[in-house]
């Protein structure tokens, strides 16, 4: 997926008027990485450290790990070296592939994170069966 299909008219996912779309291409466009830098470094940082915190919290904290927390590690790990289309691949680690609706929710509201094995998972799963 490519920035321009995010801001499509109609998608519902990202809902933005027309000149919201120009501005927002306009600025990816004509950014120098020092001026991307300048303007979002502080704010990426402070989310690198909310999340550091937290995963302080979870280590201090007793109790079993939950598939939660196995997914955001997953989603990290997507982080690493300078491929792109990061963001897309942290989103699909932690989005249910499937596209069949379940039959009855187990609770109310989303959690997040999909409770299935990661992609990596069920290609090692493959690879080892006759």
């Amino acid at each position: 997926m490519d920035v321009s299909s995010i801001f499509k008219e109609g998608n519902a996912c990202f809902p933005v008027c027309k000149m919201e779309r120009y501005i927002v291409g306009f600025v990816l466009e004509l950014m120098t990485r020092q001026q991307v830098l300048d303007l979002y470094f502080m704010e990426a940082r402070s989310k690198v450290l909310d999340l550091a915190a937290f995963l302080d919290r979870v280590d201090r904290a007793e109790g079993k790990e939950d598939f939660r927390l196995n997914a955001l590690r997953h989603a990290m790990s997507h982080l690493q070296g300078r491929q792109l289309r990061r963001a897309e691949k942290v989103l699909l680690s932690l989005s249910d592939p499937s596209s069949l609706p379940i039959e009855r929710a187990l609770g109310q509201g989303a959690c997040g994170a999909w409770s299935g094995p990661t992609p990596d998972r069920q290609r090692k799963k493959k690879s080892k069966s006759p």
